[in-house]
């Protein structure tokens, strides 16, 4: 399996658990607990590339990629995906 299938498939599985806690949280704190979520793997898979840590800004943007997407959690899973190898397009 690649390496980018690993990490998309990690970032997928724990954003998809938070997203199932949506219901118990305000919409500020869900949006604000998956984008914890997001940033601490991205930059955990980051670590182990020994590549800097991105932050919460750079989240935010592969987020609001997914927005309105009819598969919101799988687009944003690929973008932190591809933040999390080091993908330059993300890098400003």
């Amino acid at each position: 399996m690649s390496a980018y299938k690993l990490v998309f498939e990690e970032i997928l599985r724990k954003l998809d658990a938070e997203t199932r806690r949506r219901a118990n949280r305000t919409l500020d704190e869900w949006i604000l607990a998956e984008r914890r979520c997001v940033w601490r793997e991205v930059n955990y898979q980051r670590g182990l590339r020994v590549l800097p840590p991105v932050d919460m800004e750079v989240i935010e943007r592969a987020e609001r990629l997914a927005v309105g997407h009819s598969d919101y959690v799988r687009k944003y899973a690929h973008a932190a995906a591809d933040l999390a190898l080091g993908d330059p397009r993300w890098m400003k």
